[in-house]
């Protein structure tokens, strides 16, 4: 802009929006909100593409509260939001945990005569899902068949977590089969929302069958499934469990609770082979010198408890 003024260029709107536009793009939202600003201070005639351009920037910088202030400004100065500006402020609220703004703004578009899309009810249920708040989100999954919006394997996942996190595991269930039949892409993340909202639910059996339908498991899929099984009292299909991860290349982080519910239940049905296995496991995949040592002393104990070591 100091180049544009020396060389006498005039800054008109178009450009102003442009360089907004391009601020966004690089993930510069305090440039945008500035440059915004300042075409009202040089009498600049501002639009929709100018503060939505803003909305988004302040959105992918995490600044609900700016994004809420800027839709505020565009009904002020008569600049009618269309979806564009709702869907980046709801994904801004969303981002910033404000669940309850979120569905505000959602419920303010009919009075813009702006009908929300698929991006708008998406943002809008993962909002909710992201405070706990499982029956808005499944209320608003539903309200997507009743609008004859298209469900995307997003809806599904954030409708799945939320259930999970409300601790509704038939629901999850549930979703997981209707995603099926829409030919919906299920991927790990709604595998693994799902497994864990069995494992909350002690439905042991479940998480073991979508275990086993997922493509390509992950450590958050064996962890949920461990931490199921163990609710469901099998311990060894925990410990099997465990093996399958290991067969299938897979490290568990040192911090899971994999190892403890392991450890754990090995060392309460007296199982020594394999107590000493996990701790040497962990032992030598630990980051930390004290834990290493831990897991050493540990298995020297258990040694000599079990008279293997004199």
């Amino acid at each position: 802009m100091r180049i544009m003024s020396r060389q006498k260029v005039a800054t008109n709107s178009i450009i102003h929006s442009a360089v907004i536009s391009a601020c966004e793009k690089g993930f510069r939202w305090q440039k945008a909100l500035q440059l915004v600003q300042g075409m009202r201070v040089l009498q600049l005639q501002q639009d929709a593409n100018c503060f939505n351009s803003t909305i988004s920037a302040c959105e992918k910088g995490q600044q609900w509260g700016r994004a809420i202030h800027l839709m505020e400004e565009m009904q002020t100065n008569q600049i009618q939001p269309d979806a564009i500006s709702f869907n980046s402020a709801i994904s801004a609220c969303e981002k910033g945990h404000q669940w309850l703004k979120a569905l505000e703004l959602a419920c303010q578009m009919s009075q813009h005569n702006v009908p929300p899309n698929s991006i708008t009810y998406n943002a809008t249920i993962s909002a909710c899902e992201k405070d706990g708040q499982w029956e808005l989100a499944l209320h608003l999954f539903q309200d997507m068949q009743h609008q004859r919006l298209h469900h995307e394997v997003i809806s599904y996942n954030a409708t799945i977590s939320a259930a999970e996190k409300g601790e509704q595991w038939q629901i999850a269930l549930g979703l997981v089969q209707q995603a099926w039949t829409q030919s919906i892409q299920r991927n790990t993340i709604t595998f693994n929302a799902a497994i864990s909202a069995c494992e909350k639910g002690a439905q042991w059996a479940h998480a073991l069958q979508l275990l086993g339908e997922m493509p390509g498991p992950d450590e958050v899929s064996y962890s949920s499934a461990v931490l199921a099984c163990s609710k469901g009292q099998h311990w060894l299909k925990a410990l099997d469990l465990w093996d399958q991860l290991r067969a299938c290349g897979i490290e568990a982080d040192e911090a899971s609770p994999l190892y403890f519910t392991l450890l754990m239940h090995s060392e309460q049905e007296d199982l020594l082979g394999r107590e000493l296995q996990l701790l040497t496991h962990l032992g030598s995949a630990a980051s930390s010198p004290g834990l290493r040592a831990a897991c050493n002393t540990s298995a020297a104990l258990r040694l000599c408890e079990a008279g293997q070591v004199g």
